[in-house]
């Protein structure tokens, strides 16, 4: 069931199409989890047509009572349509699509997508990892790059909690700007977003990827950004993990910048070191107003898999190519693929344990590095 469209809902008016046609548009928003709710959620109570296409259970409290976006500022209540299945809605000409899903879920998702959706519909990828773009972009002519900044918790179905940033840096695939950009940042801005274009978005996703190698980290550990921003021990490893990775894709040769007014990866990494970053009230945080990566709900979920393959991964396979040492990712990326394997929640191992397995990794890539293959 779809809520009604109120009357009095302002129209974003946007030119895309044959001959640059000034249309109304609606949002789809394909992947309603945190992120995607939180989106669409907002998009909606601004008066945007909007859809939100997520599970079965979320859809459902969402049109039975409404979406609730929790934050340090209260409690937001927003009637927006929710549906769990791309059978239930007739695309329209003007439809632009969010796709917010998780990185192991793109390739189905693209192809549900082009089984509704002909390939001159925008896309715009609200996801971490650098490889959702160039995906979409062998399904759709129009595929737009978002650094997404900000977190979010999924509570329960039909409520969530904003914890943390407030920024999305919109550009195109491979790169440059346009009148759609221009368009939808000046409608996510209207809808409280700091929002902004960027002519080469994926160096900004690629930086994104860098800071999103905590993730694997703090789920391991069961711990949330603030504590490990501020407890010594985990902060000087995420940093090591992240020096790490900026290694290797210099070694490779790819940019990677964040956006502007940000920091460099190397004067974020010193600020992290020196306890800068240090949250005074971190342990005093409910669990609500924590700010937890996306895996590691997928562990206290028992979701069965992460998506570290697509950031921490990506370095473990670049290291090999150019040969440079990735032993904290590599131990990162096993353990987690093994406790989402196995269904095991946050915790099972600590920064000190982590430790230990990284140095055996990084003995036994020394030794490989020192046998040559027979010529």
């Amino acid at each position: 069931m779809l809520w009604p469209s109120p009357q009095f809902k302002r129209k974003l008016v946007i030119e895309h199409g044959s001959g640059g046609v000034r249309k109304t548009v609606r949002f789809i928003i394909y992947g309603s989890g945190a992120i995607g709710s939180c989106v669409g959620g907002l998009l909606a109570e601004r008066g945007c047509q909007t859809v939100l296409v997520g599970r079965s259970a979320h859809s459902q409290a969402i049109n039975a009572d409404g979406l609730v976006i929790k934050s340090k500022d209260g409690n937001l209540k927003v009637r927006v349509n929710a549906i769990d299945s791309l059978n239930e809605l007739e695309p329209g000409e003007n439809d632009v699509i969010f796709l917010a899903v998780k990185s192991p879920h793109t390739a189905q998702s693209l192809d549900d997508l082009s089984a509704h959706f002909s390939g001159n519909y925008p896309i715009f990828c609200f996801q971490n990892g650098v490889i959702n773009e160039s995906l979409a972009a062998q399904v759709f002519e129009n595929v737009y790059g978002v650094y997404v900044a900000f977190s979010a918790n999924f509570l329960r179905p039909g409520v969530i909690e904003r914890t943390m940033g407030n920024l999305l840096v919109v550009g195109k695939f491979p790169a440059g700007i346009d009148d759609l950009t221009a368009q939808v940042v000046g409608q996510l801005a209207q809808a409280g977003f700091k929002a902004s274009e960027h002519t080469d978005v994926m160096s900004l996703k690629y930086y994104k990827l860098l800071l999103n190698l905590s993730n694997p980290l703090l789920a391991i550990i069961d711990s949330w950004v603030q504590k490990t921003n501020t407890d010594k021990s985990e902060r000087q490893f995420l940093a090591d993990c992240i020096e790490e990775g900026a290694a290797v894709l210099d070694r490779v040769g790819i940019k990677y910048q964040g956006p502007p007014g940000y920091p460099t990866i190397r004067e974020y990494l010193d600020r992290l070191r020196s306890g800068e970053l240090a949250d005074e009230n971190a342990y005093d945080l409910p669990p609500e107003r924590r700010t937890y990566p996306s895996t590691w709900q997928d562990l206290a979920l028992k979701r069965g898999s992460t998506e570290s393959e697509y950031f921490t991964g990506e370095i473990v396979r670049l290291g090999k190519q150019v040969n440079i040492p990735t032993a904290y990712n590599s131990v990162l990326l096993r353990i987690v693929d093994e406790m989402a394997e196995e269904r095991i929640p946050p915790g099972a191992y600590t920064v000190e344990d982590l430790r230990e397995m990284v140095r055996a990794e990084a003995a036994l890539e020394k030794r490989d590095r020192s046998i040559k293959p027979a010529i």
